[in-house]
């Protein structure tokens, strides 16, 4: 039986996806720095004494928010990558089963492949493979997969054509 898996996903080729987050993250952050420098015009009684200081620390909270995202998801991206790489990966395969989709607001999908069990949200941060049916993902019941798992996600996903 010739059998020939296509790769849907391999983090590694994808590369880290969340610059979209940290952009927002350094926007909020600009925003309020903008604010705290040019609130000395705005009249005091428009928003109140506590409002004043409020910029300062927004933008503090923000920069610190933004690159304790930014350091989360890269380690996560390098330590996902270089483990797929350094063959460290579980090679899990056979066709799935129980494959549910939720359609809650959180778009969340499992299903398993030989006792595993695999669980996803949407674009929930994370380095391994995230897109729901819902967005054009492969996963369907009955279909035959080839799966190179780290700490639980789904590093490279095969599938059999």
């Amino acid at each position: 039986m010739n059998e020939r898996y296509e790769v849907v996903f391999d983090v590694c080729a994808v590369g880290y996806r969340h610059w979209g987050d940290l952009a927002t993250g350094g926007a909020v952050t600009a925003l309020f720095i903008l604010i705290a420098k040019f609130q000395e015009r705005w009249p005091l009684d428009l928003f109140g004494r506590p409002w004043r200081s409020s910029p300062r620390w927004g933008w503090r909270f923000a920069a610190v928010f933004t690159g304790m995202v930014g350091l989360a998801t890269t380690y996560d991206y390098l330590n996902v990558c270089g483990r797929l790489r350094g063959g460290q990966a579980l090679l899990v395969e056979g066709p799935v089963h129980d494959f549910r989709l939720e359609y809650d607001k959180a778009q969340s999908e499992s299903f398993f492949v030989n006792a595993r069990r695999y669980t996803y949200y949407a674009h929930d941060g994370q380095a391994g493979f995230d897109t729901p049916m819902l967005e054009g993902g492969p996963i369907r019941d009955g279909l035959r997969v080839r799966i190179h798992e780290v700490d639980g996600q789904i590093a490279r996903l095969e599938v059999l054509r």
